[in-house]
């Protein structure tokens, strides 16, 4: 009975270090980056393109359907073009979100994003996908995608 609870006790503090060592950012990470998003919605939903381009590094890369778009002067362009077209009354709202960190300084934000008012009537979803790093102890988005569903 004693080597039961021996063995017993050795697995589960071998489980509580494993687990710890597998969480690779903290609580206060995703906090950051899920602050960070709440960020580009309300950026995208006032239709403001060059605070919608502050959301994301100097160096981004951005691709979505309307093309592919690098640096912050490329990015706020092409949401400028974005919101004086089909999308001027549009409201973008996130049906769910994922933090994923990959080391403790690279994290990938997944999210699943719903467009409605669109001057076309479409209601368009999409999967978006950004990577974000930590820099200088601050995460910031260094790559985005957004793939449009059916």
């Amino acid at each position: 009975m004693r080597n039961i609870l021996v063995v017993g006790l050795t697995v589960g503090s071998l489980y509580v270090v494993a687990h710890a060592q597998a969480r690779l950012g903290t609580l206060a990470d995703e906090a950051a980056i899920k602050k960070s998003r709440e960020g580009t919605v309300a950026a995208w939903n006032k239709h403001d393109a060059k605070a919608f381009a502050a959301t994301m590094a100097a160096d981004a890369d951005h691709a979505n359907i309307n093309g592919r778009f690098h640096g912050s002067a490329e990015i706020e362009k092409s949401f400028a073009d974005n919101f004086a077209g089909v999308n001027k009354t549009a409201t973008l709202r996130d049906d769910s979100i994922d933090v994923r960190f990959l080391t403790s300084d690279v994290a990938v934000l997944t999210t699943e994003e719903i467009v409605t008012g669109r001057t076309d009537g479409v209601v368009a979803k999409s999967i978006a996908t950004s990577v974000y790093v930590k820099r200088s102890g601050n995460w910031v988005r260094v790559v985005s995608r957004s793939i449009r569903m059916p």
